[in-house]
Parts: C-alpha cells; structure tokens; sequence
C-alpha cells in the first residue's frame, strides 16, 4: 500500500462523501469481490488543478499509484472513473475511459474529468470533485456482465439480475436476459431469455463498440445458473447488511467482479397513469438539441446516444432545457440510471424500453409509474 499523500489515497482511507467510491467501500467491507487495487484521486488535487494546473506533486503522487497498479495488475489496463459531488445532482454523468497502460493516458484522463466539472459548473459550494482508478474488467464473449437488484419483475417479489454478453453496461442499451430469484431463497422464480444479437465491449482506451454476438449465442442463457444463484448469494449478504442496492458485475475467467453499488429505491406504491401530446423531438447530437423550442415538450433521447455512452451530451441536454420537459429514454428504471439528471434538472423521465419515436412525429405518450405504457399517433 502508499503511504498517506496530499493528492492520492488508498481507498480505505477515503472519508470523502462520493456514492461511487463509497460503494467500493462497502462492496469490499461486506466481502464481495472487487477490482483491486483502487486508488483515489481525492478534491485537493482538483483544487491544486484549478488553480495552477497538474503539478509536479500531483505528478509525482500519480506517478506511484501508476507503477503499483502496473505491478500488481500486469496483464490488465486501468481505468479512471469520475466522482463528483454535486449539491442538487444525485448522479452527475460525465466522461469515461476504457482501458489504458500509458502514464500519459491517465494524466490525460484526469484532467479530463477535472474539465468536465469546471465547464459543467459542478464545482459549485458543498461540491467534491475527485476519481478513482482501479483494474480495468471487461469480459469478452461468451462472458458477460449486467447489474442485480432487489425490486423483481413484472410484479414478482424478488432479486433481479439482468446480464448482457461483453461489457455489463450493454444491459442499459440491448436487450438482454432478466433472471428472478426468490429474495430469500435460493432459488429461481422466473426466467426471461431474450434474443440478443449485440452488446458492448471495449476496444480501447477511449471507446466501447458495439459487437455482434455469434449466432450460436444469441437465443443462449448467458449465464450458466450456477453463476446466477451465486451473483443471488452475493447480493443477499450484501442486501442484509446495506439494504436494497443496483450492484453492478462482470464476470472473468476468473471469477465474479462488482464495479459499482448504489442505492436503489423500491417502488412503494403504483402511482396513476397520465398522459402527454405534443411533438417530439428526436436528439442525436449536440445540433438536434437546438432544434428545441418552448413548445416541444417532448424529447426522444435516441438509442445511439446511451449505446455510444455520450455522457456529455446528456449533461448538455439537461442542464440546457427550461424545466418540464417530458424525457422518452431507452431502458428501464433498474438498467437507465444515467438518466436521474433529467429528474434532477426539473424534466419527467419515461423510461421507453426499445420502443423508437421519429423526429416530428405527433403522438400522445400515456405513462403508468414512470414507465411507457401507450403511445398513440395523430391522425393529420
């Protein structure tokens, strides 16, 4: 382990407020395995940026936890993950890497995430703006990932674990395979074997791609039930000391791997249906958000834009509209969380599953629990 520094720290001595890094923090006290070793790099070294740039003590800080990472974890990459705070904002997106060996690269990918907040104006009082990197974990087909959760499916009372060939964020933009467990038991309540014929995977430092899976696999459960009933095992030892959490996993060679826990709220009661019209805008780009006027109250975030993991324009979009406005997003509750800034920022979120809405298009959007549940085209 390093000794104590101004800029970095061990990840047991972090005592910041951030729900990513302290999610770490608790996947490992409650002894679920986790990508190690994780090192953070804490607000002081923001604030040193801000002010006079990456200096040659927070070189020289980056520069250790880079050769103990390349040490203890050879054959893997790194990545480097953002941790913002912001007072008003449960889960500030923002950019992301894949996998990298270079010193250079993470330099790069620090300062790019530093940026990130100071354009966005998340360094803001009552803020912290830090990341954290840990063994970059991407498997490769036939393996997988995804996330589990305590809500159930369909009105099922249980655990849910949904899973995706290649990287585990593929369950927020293809479909993918749902698996419900008794919350208690260990024992499956249902099953639902989606075809899939995509998924995620990094192919480099910069970018997630999106590959097609071999035909062989695609009606195929993607987990054998042995590794489903222990991913139910985990979140169960973990659920009876955290309460309920989204964990998410990948599964390697060599074993099960959690890179993140958050809170997650069940739903307590159905709220009424209600409904929307108007004409919807479809966004793709930084270009289709101008294209919003007062008027359109509907906005289609369109699937390219969480299957590509286009942070950015996400932060744009919500953070430009006038409050109120009506969010159609790919996925559901439990696999779209990027989406919370929309609620943050004043907008109604429908989540839309794979349902696809054309740019133009007049329509009225009837939703049941924040969730799709008609949609009806105007006649012209």
């Amino acid at each position: 382990m390093i000794k104590k520094f101004k800029y970095t720290l061990n990840l047991e001595d972090y005592l910041g407020n951030s729900p990513r890094i302290n999610g770490f923090k608790k996947l490992k006290q409650a002894g679920l395995p986790i990508p190690e070793p994780i090192f953070v790099i804490n607000q002081s070294a923001f604030i040193e940026y801000k002010k006079n740039g990456l200096t040659n003590n927070i070189l020289k800080e980056l520069e250790t936890i880079h050769r103990i990472m390349r040490v203890k974890n050879s054959k893997k990459g790194i990545v480097v993950r953002r941790a913002y705070v912001v007072p008003g904002i449960e889960s500030p997106p923002g950019p992301r890497s894949s996998s990298f060996k270079d010193f250079q690269i993470l330099i790069l990918e620090i300062k790019k995430i530093f940026d990130f907040a100071i354009k966005n104006k998340f360094d803001i009082k009552g803020s912290e703006i830090s990341a954290f990197i840990h063994p970059h974990i991407n498997p490769k087909i036939p393996l997988g990932g995804g996330c589990v959760t305590g809500e159930g499916h369909n009105g099922e009372i249980g655990i849910l674990i949904e899973a995706i060939y290649g990287n585990d964020e593929g369950v927020q933009s293809f479909p993918h395979d749902d698996y419900i467990l008794d919350l208690k038991l260990n024992r499956f309540i249902g099953k639902t074997i989606h075809y899939k014929n995509q998924c995620l995977s990094a192919v480099n430092q910069f970018e997630y791609k999106t590959i097609y899976i071999p035909r062989k696999l695609r009606n195929v459960q993607v987990f054998p039930d042995n590794i489903i009933l222990k991913i139910a095992r985990h979140y169960r030892k973990f659920n009876k000391i955290y309460g309920p959490h989204r964990l998410e996993f990948d599964v390697l060679k060599t074993g099960i791997f959690y890179i993140e826990a958050t809170e997650y709220a069940k739903k307590e009661t159905s709220q009424p249906s209600i409904q929307f019209s108007g004409k919807i805008v479809r966004v793709r780009t930084l270009e289709d958000i101008n294209k919003i006027k007062i008027t359109n109250r509907i906005i289609f975030v369109d699937p390219k834009v969480i299957k590509t993991r286009n942070m950015d324009l996400l932060t744009h979009l919500a953070c430009t509209l006038p409050e109120g406005k009506v969010i159609l997003y790919p996925g559901s509750v439990s696999t779209a969380h990027a989406s919370i800034i929309f609620r943050e920022m004043g907008h109604t979120i429908v989540y839309i599953g794979s349902e696809i809405f054309n740019d133009g298009e007049e329509a009225v959007v009837q939703i049941k629990d924040g969730e799709l549940v008609a949609r009806h085209q105007f006649l012209v």
